[in-house]
């Protein structure tokens, strides 16, 4: 066990707070405008599922980010914050999170011919290890007593004995480890096969050559995850600084879902373009001249019917 002696400046709890803020304001326009875009392309794409399933986890994404600067402020005094009522913001990111873990298990359930049998059990198992990794800790870090903080404002600690910490604090380590572990291994194995798959189409070696860059990020992010776990518990910290660093860490996976999909999505890019620059899409235009085409193929079929 390394022992850490210097404990953190309120001077560093600032400046770590000014960026966050910067941070998170710059990160909840481009959410914005990703999302705007992604429901706009839904109305023109065949692949509904994915852009469903996007749009679902962006609004649990945005919360889950607000809610981290909403605890950070609380916990170190921030903007000598003492009117935030962080176990609301609470409450509602557990909600949003588990409503958009069940929605990855559904989605996957109603779309056989895009997931197949063990991707679908996969999925399953890790949204629900999820599930119980957040449910714990809201059972009992939502049990709280408020305390003035040292550094301003007030927080809160938890109502319940050291035993029971150490016990939730082992299951909730376990399954995070073992999930992300998991999510590892599944976005290994889709590099390897993106790699040795032969692909005669241009269009569609670019495509799962971006899907093998985002599965490359992701995959870095989780490792780096398991890193930031390993290496809190190993190192003897004050609660408030390990608190900082997981919240840091929520800063940057939960920010990572637009930048993805604006680098390797160029429907997405295309219609951020249009939105920024004000200028119409082609997609109405293609899909009205589509149908006037499929009205016509139909109008000759029926006059052929009837001679």
């Amino acid at each position: 066990m390394v022992t850490c002696v210097s404990e953190p400046s309120m001077e560093i709890f600032d400046i770590t707070g000014i960026a966050l803020l910067s941070y998170s304001c710059y990160t909840l326009i481009v959410y914005g405008l990703v999302l705007t875009a992604v429901v706009l392309e839904r109305k023109y794409s065949a692949v509904n599922a994915f852009y469903t399933l996007y749009a679902t986890g962006c609004l649990a994404d945005t919360l889950s980010l607000i809610n981290a600067f909403l605890t950070y402020a609380a916990l170190t005094g921030f903007l000598h914050n003492d009117w935030i009522d962080a176990p609301i913001t609470q409450k509602l990111t557990v909600w949003m999170i588990a409503f958009n873990r069940l929605t990855a298990i559904i989605y996957p359930l109603q779309h056989s011919t895009i997931w197949n049998f063990c991707a679908i059990r996969i999925c399953t198992i890790i949204q629900l290890a999820a599930l119980f990794r957040f449910g714990s800790v809201a059972a009992f870090s939502l049990n709280h007593i408020r305390i003035p903080s040292p550094l301003g404002g007030t927080t809160t600690t938890l109502n319940m004995t050291a035993a029971a910490q150490q016990q939730v604090y082992l299951f909730t380590t376990t399954l995070r480890l073992v999930s992300g572990t998991v999510v590892v291994l599944c976005y290994v194995m889709m590099i390897l096969i993106v790699a040795w798959r032969k692909v005669q189409s241009q269009a569609i070696y670019t495509h799962e050559r971006n899907l093998y860059w985002i599965a490359l990020v992701v995959c870095t992010v989780e490792i780096l995850s398991i890193i930031e776990q390993f290496a809190t518990t190993q190192f003897k910290l004050s609660s408030m600084a390990m608190n900082c660093i997981y919240l840091v860490a929520i800063f940057i996976y939960d920010s990572i879902p637009p930048y993805l999909l604006i680098i390797f999505s160029s429907n997405i890019r295309t219609r951020l373009i249009s939105m920024i620059t004000f200028r119409g899409s082609t997609a109405p235009f293609i899909d009205m001249r589509r149908r006037s085409q499929g009205k016509g193929i139909r109008v000759q079929i029926y006059r052929k019917n009837r001679e």
